[in-house]
């Protein structure tokens, strides 16, 4: 291996860095920004990764019990992973797509509160959401709490 040098103005990186000014701290660089913000990320997964995560790979996560392995493969049996979505069959053979808790909100508020009429009760609303093909674990308690949250009703 032989290891050539370029000298002076050969050499334009090191004779541009051999240029500039040194600060008190010796450095050229600052790590200061102005309009430096920090900024917290939090991120949520959703209520079905596990069951995703185990149709797509058959895997579990390392930090499950034993039986919530088996509930996890259980229930597995009953969902599709279809790219970006993952499908639920329910027993009256209607496949569902299964949807975040971000979105829960504007789906409930969409079938509550309809322009073609609404502000049914929430046996209605759950029957309705399940009517446009979404699915949540918790899509009658969900429905109650909307409900009950309703100003007009």
């Amino acid at each position: 291996m032989e290891i050539e040098d370029k000298h002076g103005a050969q050499n334009l990186v090191a004779d541009h860095l051999s240029r500039l000014e040194m600060g008190e701290s010796g450095s050229p660089f600052s790590d200061y920004f102005p309009d430096e913000t920090l900024y917290a990320a939090s991120s949520r997964l959703p209520w079905y990764v596990d069951i995703m995560n185990y149709i797509a790979t058959t895997t579990f996560p390392t930090d499950l019990s034993r039986a919530e392995k088996e509930k996890i493969r259980a229930q597995s049996k009953y969902y599709v992973w279809d790219e970006p979505y993952l499908w639920k069959f329910r027993g009256d053979q209607i496949i569902r797509c299964c949807v975040d808790d971000s979105e829960i909100h504007s789906i409930l508020t969409f079938c509550h509160s309809s322009e073609s009429g609404g502000h049914f009760g929430p046996k209605r609303t759950s029957h309705k959401v399940l009517g446009c093909g979404f699915y949540w674990p918790t899509i009658s308690r969900d429905a109650y709490d909307f409900c009950k949250r309703c100003e007009v009703c």
